[in-house]
């Protein structure tokens, strides 16, 4: 018996006999029968067919007649043996042929095999196949098979068994290699985002690996990686990365490499290394990290002065860094004509996010005016009269990644002024008047926190300045005590798209008391009388406005269409910030938030999950050295555009599970694929290449299917149009009878897939009148002749119904038509 097939068995007629007994085993004395029931029977005919199919082996088979009183004839036996020969022919991949995970899908495809309802593909290592890759094997009833897992890069084997209905296994097919390769390697870049001599602004970014997950950055103070050595290290769904807070100054390498859906590394990728640092030397040119540093009076700034210079309003100057947020300072006196901040008898320190200091004063009595709301600033080493003085100053940015405040180097200035003090004032003390205030001017816009400076007051030994919100001074701001014509604030002001109002009421005393007396009210003086006696309080106002430059938008431009990628944020720095604040939404007036994230730099790259073709709105606000809010940017928009997957076209599938197959979408990390059967119930897939095989799928007729990509931090896209393809499960032909005197043998020609047939025998063309129902795994079928109803004779109807291992049915093939005599 050289096939897959049940067998057919013939025997000649015993005169006289009612039955056979007929009997089937895997030894000549029939001490192990096979197939219990289906090896053993009894038939009136003298054919006989079995309902299983046998493993491939050597048996025995035998039969005797019984006579109506029960006596036997001899057994006659013979023997056979069944060999399924057949092996499936291996199509795709060709021997040999290299497949590029994920744009080219690992399709293993075969001939399908007669009498094969499943079929065993086995993957390994080695040719021999013992190596096998776990995960990668799979019994399936297509005659194709995509592995669901990724492999390791190299040379694999693979071979097809068939597997008949009663799972007995057939030949297996030959070996076959493949080689399994995710090129994985990325093209790095290192931008400095900002072009400020200062400091380093670092964005890592790398191109996208097709078929990547996740990827691993490895951010590190050694070239060789040590992990000890390792300053961040995390696996982000994005293509670049900036640090949010700022690197310790030190040399870097960096790496990084690509994770798969089903978390295979790729190989490590090494990025151009770069310096970190802030405002030191080298690079900066020694002394010249904070520039312009210089005294100033309270009427004007005419720059640098000679070393030594005399004054009674020190007022210190200098430009400022980018990128810091505020500054550390020391005004300190000099000892024997040396500065040395360790032997000086006198030292002022000051952290200030201004660029700009004056000293406060000191001794002050009872506040003249609350102070509710606003924080009071006075107090300090008093300067001595005739001492030289000198200046160090470096820039401090926010805390690095490991917590340590960022600073640059010092700038010195040496005998930076001499305090010379002018004489106290005497005789009444005046009211300042709308011309005293110098800076800053009424109705002035300023981008920085203001300097205040005013002409001394006669008879003025002692000053408050006072800085409200409101016109009528009931919201203060701020409060400085001072015994100079100017006054330097220690914190920021926020941006403000209203006024701010500022009011001088100086004092005869050093101490602060002895304002000068309102002759309106009697009273001594108030904010409200502080600017012009010659306006009415009501509109006596010294306004300025306190509104930063906001950052620039820079990426993504405006109404940009994104695919899958992770968005790169970009936008310009801010004098005077610590970090920025950036808010992204599905709301233009940004009620909701995807994203609210704080970074020192000028540039994020977003691992949220964006909703897809909607647009979306982006804003960054700076945030100063006092953490002060500032000025919103404008409002940027953009939208996550992903690709939809194009289907191609399924060949008419037949019996034959389809392949179904798409354009391979960059970005993806797999593949949702949704088939509607045509009973209306759907099934779902997931994948991971653009490819697959939908084994189970129940019915025939019309599926229709749709597919649409995953990405890694970007959701799913949206499905492609529906599309559509025909299976049919066409019945069996080329039915035959083969009559016999005592026999009636039916026979069709089997088809791959196909698990059990049914043949059915009635009376009736409406088979509403059985006879006799017999399944068989085979493709012939020999009747037992037992139903009382071939006796009688007449016309008889019949035909065979075919089952796949999914349980779908072929229908039934063409109705047929016998006629037997009447006997008895």
């Amino acid at each position: 018996m050289q096939s897959y097939s049940t067998g057919i068995f013939h025997w000649s007629a015993v005169r006289r006999v009612d039955h056979y007994q007929f009997e089937l085993a895997s030894d000549r004395k029939f001490h192990s029968p096979v197939l219990g029931g289906a090896g053993n029977f009894s038939t009136r005919s003298t054919s006989a067919t079995l309902s299983h199919t046998l493993p491939d082996g050597t048996y025995w088979w035998r039969v005797r007649g019984i006579h109506k009183n029960g006596s036997v004839s001899k057994w006659v036996t013979h023997s056979f043996k069944k060999v399924w020969s057949v092996k499936p022919t291996l199509l795709t991949p060709a021997n040999g042929a290299s497949i590029a995970f994920p744009t080219h899908p690992l399709l293993l495809s075969w001939t399908p095999v007669v009498g094969a309802v499943r079929y065993v593909v086995a993957i390994a290592r080695d040719p021999k196949m013992t190596s096998l890759v776990s995960g990668a094997q799979t019994v399936t009833t297509a005659a194709s098979y995509i592995p669901p897992t990724t492999l390791a890069q190299g040379t694999y084997y693979w071979t097809v068994t068939p597997v008949d209905a009663d799972k007995h296994g057939g030949a297996t097919s030959v070996v076959r290699s493949f080689t399994w390769g995710w090129p994985t390697t990325t093209h790095t870049s290192l931008q400095d985002l900002v072009t400020a001599p200062e400091f380093f602004d670092p964005l890592l970014s790398w191109t996208p690996v097709p078929g990547a997950a996740k990827y691993e950055l490895d951010v590190n103070f050694s070239q060789d990686f040590n992990t000890s050595s390792r300053v961040y290290s995390a696996t982000t769904v994005a293509t670049g990365f900036s640090p949010v807070k700022p690197l310790p100054n030190n040399t870097y390498y960096w790496r990084v490499r690509p994770i798969n859906a089903q978390g295979d590394d790729g190989v490590w990728t090494q990025g151009s290394s770069f310096t970190q640092f802030f405002d030191t030397s080298p690079p900066m040119p020694v002394g010249l990290t904070v520039v312009g540093v210089h005294m100033r009076d309270e009427f004007s700034d005419t720059g640098p002065k000679p070393p030594g210079w005399q004054t009674a309003v020190p007022l210190l100057v200098w430009n400022p860094v980018a990128g810091a947020a505020d500054y550390d300072l020391n005004v300190y006196s000099e000892t024997g004509g040396v500065c040395d901040i360790q032997t000086a008898a006198q030292n002022m320190h000051v952290v200030t996010p201004l660029t700009a200091w004056s000293p406060l004063g000191n001794g002050h009595g009872p506040l003249p005016y609350p102070s509710t709301g606003a924080s009071f600033e006075a107090g300090g080493t008093k300067l001595t009269a005739g001492t030289h003085y000198c200046v160090r100053i470096r820039a401090q940015g926010d805390g690095d990644s490991a917590g340590q405040q960022v600073y640059g180097d010092y700038t010195f200035l040496n005998d930076a002024f001499t305090y010379e003090p002018n004489a106290p004032a005497t005789g009444t003390v005046a009211r300042p008047t709308h011309s005293d205030y110098l800076s800053p001017a009424s109705g002035v816009v300023t981008g920085q926190t203001p300097m205040f400076t005013w002409k001394p007051i006669a008879g003025a030994n002692a000053y408050w300045v006072i800085i409200a919100r409101d016109p009528t001074f009931t919201t203060l701001v701020d409060y400085g005590f001072t015994q100079i014509p100017a006054y330097v604030p220690r914190r920021t002001y926020a941006d403000e798209t209203t006024s701010y109002y500022w009011a001088i009421l100086p004092a005869a005393n050093a101490d602060g008391t002895g304002l000068p007396v309102v002759p309106e009210t009697t009273l001594p003086l108030d904010p409200l009388h502080a600017c012009d006696p010659s306006i009415p309080p009501a509109t006596n106002i010294c306004d300025f406005q306190k509104r930063s430059t906001p950052p620039t938008l820079i990426s993504p431009t405006n109404g940009t269409q994104l695919a899958a990628i992770q968005p790169s944020f970009q936008w310009t720095p801010v004098q005077g910030t610590l970090n920025y604040r950036l808010e992204v939404s599905t709301d233009p007036s940004f009620g909701s938030l995807l994203t609210n994230v704080v970074t020192g730099s000028t540039d994020y790259v977003s691992t949220t999950t964006y909703p897809a073709q909607s647009t979306l709105y982006w804003r960054v606000q700076a945030n100063d050295g006092d953490g002060t809010s500032l000025t919103w940017s404008s409002t940027g928009t953009f939208k996550q555009v992903l690709p939809i997957p194009q289907p191609h076209a399924v060949s008419p599938a037949g019996d034959v599970i389809p392949t179904l197959s798409w354009g391979s979408v960059d970005g993806a990390v797999g593949y949702d694929v949704s088939v509607v059967l045509p009973n209306g119930s759907t099934k779902n897939f997931h994948v991971y290449t653009p490819a697959m095989v939908p084994v189970g799928l129940a019915g025939a007729g019309a599926f229709h299917w749709q597919v649409r990509a995953d990405f890694s931090g970007a959701g799913a896209g949206p499905y492609s149009p529906l599309v559509s393809f025909e299976r049919d499960l066409n019945p069996v032909t080329n039915t035959s009878l083969a009559r016999h005197r005592h026999a009636l043998v039916f026979s069709w020609q089997g088809r791959p897939g196909l698990k059990e047939y049914i043949v059915e025998i009635a009376t009736r063309p409406d088979f509403s009148g059985g006879v006799e129902t017999d399944k068989t795994e085979g493709t012939v079928a020999a009747s037992l002749l037992s139903s009382g109803a071939y006796a009688k004779g007449g016309k008889f109807y019949w035909h065979v119904e075919a089952v796949d291992a999914d349980g779908n049915s072929t229908g039934f093939s063409d109705t047929k038509i016998f006629r037997l005599r009447k006997h008895h």
